[in-house]
């Protein structure tokens, strides 16, 4: 413990050599911290600190990594260190790598920021294997955040080879730690059976849970669910308020455009009791509950919803037409299993029969109506 004593006083000095910055106000406090009068060094460099003086920050952070005259506190180290980086990155980074092998116990959200950092690039020199090393540090600590992280870079392949059994392990793990963001992970690794295997139920459970947590994604999945009739009796009102309860939480372009589409199959009473619905949800705070009392109440809406909409469009099969875009042809498609009616931008209209295609990720045998 006396060499990294030694080795962290040292960059200290080199530190304050590099900088020229209130030379003369900082010695009083690093003369007092080698004098261990850590009483007066803490109130020098805290004073240095709110003149936003880099060589406090290194100092500081000295102090609470070392528990010099305080209590021990890595996180509060590691927050100087990101703050120092943005003025000087090397001088902050130095210190990382000491603590990256030093015996000290470092917090598990110390280590999640300091991976945080270097994955985004800022305040640190982007790195994912860094990243990767200080995430599963704090992993090891049990945080779930840091868990989630892994498991993104497990499978994006960021900062190790991709691994998608190793992906789903930390998602799953996240996710029964509580961690909404993996609970909507692992719905999607169920529903498409990529890395676990396929689950329609399992999928529907784990975007239920994030969802109840309020989770955007969780809820714009959890409506899909209903909207398509996942594991689920198909019901476009329920999905119609869950996309618009994730809405109230997040704006997200594909949660938007799944609300704008669907609201569009839907009637005036429809559109209405979903507004309702979504309504209840964020006074009462509680979505599934909501969501469950309100099942049965809009089931009959759904099985009134292909009378009225063959009786508003004429018995026509065909969808509406797409508006034109420039440079190339548009068209909206609609299959019922193999037989699909299709309208062009032009107002030409068509029904062709589906080609039948094996899909390797689902392992069935599915209708594909093909491009424009």
């Amino acid at each position: 413990m006396r060499t990294l004593n030694i080795t962290i006083c040292s960059i200290i000095v080199a530190l304050s050599c590099s900088i020229q910055y209130a030379q003369a106000d900082f010695d009083a406090g690093f003369a007092a911290h080698q004098a261990k009068n850590y009483e007066k060094a803490l109130e020098e460099y805290e004073h240095e600190l709110a003149l936003d003086n880099p060589k406090a920050k290194y100092a500081l952070a000295t102090m609470y990594f070392m528990g010099d005259g305080v209590k021990q506190d890595s996180k509060k180290a590691v927050d100087l260190l990101l703050d120092l980086a943005k003025q000087d990155q090397n001088t902050a980074t130095a210190f990382l790598e000491i603590m990256s092998f030093s015996k000290k116990p470092m917090d598990s959200k110390a280590s999640l920021a300091i991976g945080a950092a270097y994955e985004r690039g800022a305040p640190l020199p982007k790195d994912y294997v860094k990243a990767f090393t200080w995430y599963k540090k704090s992993a090891e600590e049990g945080n779930p955040d840091a868990m989630f992280s892994l498991g993104l870079m497990y499978e994006q392949g960021r900062g190790v080879t991709i691994n998608k059994s190793q992906a789903a392990s930390y998602y799953l793990t996240a996710a029964i730690l509580g961690l909404p963001e993996a609970q909507t992970n692992v719905g999607i690794l169920y529903l498409e059976g990529n890395g676990l295997p396929q689950s329609d139920a399992s999928a529907f459970d784990y975007f239920s849970q994030a969802a109840d947590k309020f989770e955007p994604m969780g809820i714009n999945n959890l409506a899909y669910m209903f909207e398509n009739g996942r594991s689920v009796q198909k019901n476009r009102t329920i999905a119609y308020a869950l996309y618009k309860t994730a809405l109230s939480k997040r704006h997200d372009e594909i949660t938007y455009n799944n609300a704008e589409r669907i609201k569009k199959e839907l009637n005036e009473k429809q559109i209405k009791q979903a507004s309702q619905i979504t309504d209840q949800i964020l006074k009462s705070n509680k979505l599934t509950s909501t969501i469950n009392s309100n099942i049965s109440k809009t089931a009959s809406l759904e099985s009134n919803k292909t009378k009225n909409e063959n009786t508003e469009k004429n018995d026509s099969p065909y969808p509406e037409k797409p508006n034109k875009v420039s440079g190339s042809i548009t068209c909206n498609t609609q299959c019922y299993n193999s037989e699909c009616y299709r309208t062009y931008d032009t107002g030409k209209k068509v029904k062709f029969r589906a080609k039948n295609k094996y899909n390797p990720v689902s392992g069935q045998w599915e209708w594909g109506p093909g491009s424009c």
